[in-house]
């Protein structure tokens, strides 16, 4: 299952993972359990950064939170 969880990460986002896993059906099958997982982790990550910088500069903030990973 923790292929699975890879295979979404590395599709849904840009974050490096130097893992080699095999696209075949049960990774993917894996990998759209944990879509909403994956959605929440970068959804998390853009709230995060705007949540640090918006007491800065909130048009540099709203600039990080729309843009993709």
């Amino acid at each position: 299952m923790i292929k699975g969880l890879i295979l979404s990460l590395q599709f849904f986002s840009r974050i490096p993972i130097n893992i080699n896993v095999d696209f075949n059906e049960k990774n993917i099958r894996y990998s759209i359990f944990f879509l909403p997982l994956v959605g929440a982790i970068i959804g998390g990550f853009g709230g995060l950064i705007y949540y640090l910088i918006s007491p800065y500069n909130r048009l540099v903030a709203s600039f990080w939170h729309y843009s993709p990973l």
